[in-house]
């Protein structure tokens, strides 16, 4: 008997109550089976009697709040089915708009496939709904935006795809195909593009972009430009604060130009994190690092690696930033002004601790360079405003320590020969096996250079 014949035979038996000639193991693998088989036929159908209400409202939340008004959607046409459904949205922009003397709108064609079980381009996926989205220009002004692009090569194709899970969670993605122009004055190409945005609820949770290969270069000029593929990604984390904790990356294998002056730089990687660095979110810790393999042309530099970590940033100051930053950015900006922003910040910034670590490491003029600072504030308690607070008592709270080690011969090569030759002969810097190091540092107000002592709080009370 085969399985399906089997699966019939039982569901039969179990509507008809007879049990009994059925075995309590196969019985349940049978009712499991039917269960299943059930949900797979009616969920996808509840599936699409909700989804055209979510899905105007899903293309507006995509746009950042700033922009949202910008966005009108003037139309929209749906038809349900009980797997998939299709819908078209007319959407009008109204920078777009600017641009010609007629209407433009984009219209979206979308593909929707239904719930639990769907089948992407990415391979099968579990899932509330995944669709694939077409746009395309309509309305009278689209032929007048397109008798804007100087050339009949046709424009690289352009389509998006969305993924909503059953855990609130929404991914748009986008993808740009490659691209290829040629005439009389240069040519370009570019290998395309790949992009997604995730966000759970209403959060943003990250970003992914990669990018093909670019090249470009100008006939009447001698300027070549080619950028490697190349990737950046973004995360956030789930948090009821204002400031939550996001790292950063990008990556370029290489880039070369022929002008201004002829450049080329491989391995390029630059990281940024934000964290909470205690267990009460009180404080967070931001760090930004950025790494070049090799750099040849005309510059003198050859590598390149700098790293700084910033401490124990109060979190009410972390927030300030954030809003100033976007009180500047806006307007049309509720809350607290700018004035009172700023001056919460400054007293924020006196009385509470904070550590700067930064490190370079560089070949330059075919020499290795190492430079190293670290600077800790204790913060004073009670302070407001830094032009009320004596020079003596800042520097009191202020320790820090600087390294220099540098190559002496690539120094002398470098622009900067002319500075330090002359403390080199007064005895003030000496060298060491090919090696100038020079060390300061600052604690209770007394700067330290090559144990050299210069007190800064008897310089200000003089």
């Amino acid at each position: 008997m085969s399985p399906l014949s089997r699966l019939l035979s039982y569901f039969i038996l179990i509507a008809a109550g007879d049990t009994m000639k059925i075995n309590s193991r196969n019985f349940i693998v049978a009712l499991v089976t039917i269960i299943v088989v059930i949900a797979l036929l009616v969920v996808p159908g509840i599936i699409g009697g909700s989804i055209h209400s979510a899905t105007v409202d899903s293309v507006i939340e995509l746009v950042p709040p700033p922009e949202q008004s910008q966005v009108r959607v003037t139309g929209s046409a749906f038809q349900r089915g009980w797997f998939n459904s299709t819908a078209q949205l007319q959407v009008e922009f109204l920078p777009l708009l600017e641009m010609t003397a007629e209407p433009v709108t984009l219209l979206l064609d979308m593909d929707i496939r239904h719930g639990p079980v769907l089948f992407t381009r990415e391979g099968l996926k579990w899932g509330l709904a995944s669709a694939d989205i077409t746009p395309t220009l309509g309305g009278p002004g689209a032929e007048e935006l397109r008798a804007e692009i100087p050339t009949d090569t046709p424009l690289p194709v352009l389509d998006g795809y969305m993924l909503a899970g059953f855990d609130q969670t929404l991914m748009l993605g986008v993808t740009l195909g490659a691209y290829e122009y040629s005439d009389v004055q240069g040519s370009i190409q570019f290998g395309g593009l790949d992009g997604s945005i995730t966000f759970v609820g209403d959060s943003l949770r990250g970003f992914l972009v990669e990018t093909g290969q670019l090249s470009l270069d100008v006939a009447s000029e001698p300027f070549d430009l080619q950028i490697a593929p190349s990737r950046a990604e973004s995360r956030f984390e789930a948090s009821d604060q204002l400031v939550a904790p996001v790292s950063g990356s990008m990556e370029i294998p290489s880039i070369s130009s022929t002008m201004p002056a002829r450049l080329s730089i491989t391995g390029m990687v630059m990281e940024s994190s934000l964290n909470y660095s205690s267990p009460q979110q009180e404080q967070l810790a931001a760090r930004h690092s950025i790494h070049i393999d090799n750099v040849e042309g005309v510059v003198p530099l050859s590598t390149f690696s700098w790293r700084t970590e910033l401490n124990d940033i109060d979190r009410e100051l972390a927030e300030g930033y954030y809003l100033l930053a976007e009180n500047l950015g806006n307007v049309n900006s509720q809350g607290f002004g700018t004035d009172v922003l700023i001056s919460n910040m400054e007293s924020n910034l006196l009385q509470n601790p904070m550590e700067l670590i930064s490190r370079l490491q560089t070949n330059a003029y075919d020499g290795e360079h190492r430079v190293s600072i670290q600077v800790n504030w204790a913060g004073i308690a009670g302070a407001r405003r830094f032009d009320n607070v004596p020079p003596a008592e800042l520097f009191e709270a202020l320790t820090a320590s600087v390294e220099l080690d540098v190559d002496e011969m690539a120094m002398g090569r470098s622009p900067l020969a002319g500075m330090v030759t002359p403390y080199i002969r007064e005895g003030i810097l000496v060298p060491e096996n090919g090696r100038i190091l020079i060390r300061g540092d600052l604690h209770n107000g007394t700067l330290v250079v090559n144990e050299q002592e210069f007190p800064l709080g008897d310089m200000f009370n003089q």
